[in-house]
């Protein structure tokens, strides 16, 4: 399971771009340096002696920088009231109903960390969300006698060692006019400890919504072989 670092790539850039700019005029041996510029992609020249040492020793300060926290977001008016007696991982799959839920399967997965990088093994992953036209199973919801029976609504997965979650379950519609999401509370040794909403990466109307909620999404196969969304997801705790 990778472990994320968040905002590496633009630390390294950041930090890059002081490097070349320190190297501008002349240098110990009396060579020019490229001219780096703040207003586009930065020009290089082959760095090598300190500028190469200190490259180095900032990757390393990069790499033992905190995570970011999740942000936490609203639970919503539709956290479920009677959740289906099936509550696994799998939500394409209802026990006791011989058929699959209409709409594309999504494979979400990540990982669960403290914001020093150590994995959370144990934790409780519980998620919500829409069928894939956008009704919730709930009674608040006026369209949910119209819900499609084959999804199951509502799962829970358990960290393993590495603070890997995942779950198998379907592309949610949208219930306008936000746009697509599921709903997760997390919880820790029994106690939740952060409820928030993953959004995604393919989804135009994600414009707009913090970055570290924002799941990235691939077309890919199950262990069957069988064609599915992916998206790939962490959830940052104190």
């Amino acid at each position: 399971m990778t472990r994320w670092r968040v905002g590496k790539s633009a630390l390294a850039l950041m930090i890059l771009g002081v490097v070349a700019t320190g190297c501008n005029g002349a240098d110990t041996n009396g060579n020019t340096a490229a001219t780096t510029s703040t207003s586009g992609p930065a020009t290089t020249s082959t760095v090598g002696g300190d500028e190469m040492g200190l490259i180095t020793t900032t990757a390393a300060a990069i790499e033992a920088l905190p995570l970011a926290l999740t942000p936490s977001q609203p639970e919503g008016p539709y956290y479920p009231v009677e959740k289906l007696d099936d509550q696994d991982s799998d939500l394409t799959a209802v026990v006791g109903l011989d058929g699959a839920p209409a709409g594309s399967v999504l494979l979400l997965r990540g990982q669960l960390l403290r914001s020093d990088g150590t994995p959370v093994a144990g934790g409780t992953i519980d998620i919500w969300q829409t069928d894939t036209r956008g009704i919730y199973l709930h009674p608040g919801d006026p369209k949910t006698a119209d819900r499609d029976r084959f999804f199951q609504f509502s799962g829970v997965a358990v960290t393993d060692g590495e603070g890997a979650w995942s779950f198998r379950t379907i592309d949610p519609g949208y219930y306008e006019p936000r746009p697509r999401h599921i709903h997760v509370k997390v919880r820790v040794d029994g106690e939740a400890v952060l409820i928030t909403q993953i959004y995604f990466s393919d989804d135009p109307e994600t414009a707009g919504i913090d970055e570290l909620l924002v799941a990235g999404v691939a077309s890919g196969t199950d262990d069957q072989g069988r064609a599915v969304l992916v998206a790939e997801h962490r959830i940052v705790l104190p």
